[in-house]
């Protein structure tokens, strides 16, 4: 049924949330440069542990420049370690929320980029 709806397999998302107990730790960090141009990139580097290496999540990360200025994404996390990459953002990110709205199920750690 859930096929139907989402055009895919989704075997993987039962698999991991009915099937399994396995609860994911995510631990992030970001770095935010200004380029030449005047805009700015966002670097986002995600860890995933306590699950297995196959564990796949979307994952809702909110990208906050000011009060009432923001952009959502949804990032698939998927094995060990994953990285993102946003250039040419007009303004500079003043947060970077990951699992925005509590989303998912999981633990969340923010790191220092290294």
């Amino acid at each position: 049924m859930a096929e139907k709806y989402f055009d895919q397999d989704m075997q993987w998302f039962f698999d991991q949330w009915v099937y399994s107990v396995d609860i994911p730790t995510y631990k992030y960090s970001y770095k935010i440069d200004e380029l030449a141009n005047g805009k700015y990139s966002l670097k986002l580097r995600v860890r995933q542990e306590d699950v297995p290496e196959n564990f796949r999540m979307i994952v809702p990360v909110k990208i906050e420049y000011d009060d009432e200025n923001y952009q959502m994404e949804r990032l698939v996390i998927e094995g060990a370690q994953s990285e993102f990459g946003f250039t040419d953002l007009d303004d500079e990110p003043d947060e970077i929320i990951f699992n925005a709205m509590e989303g998912v199920l999981c633990k969340v750690d923010k790191e220092g980029w290294e």
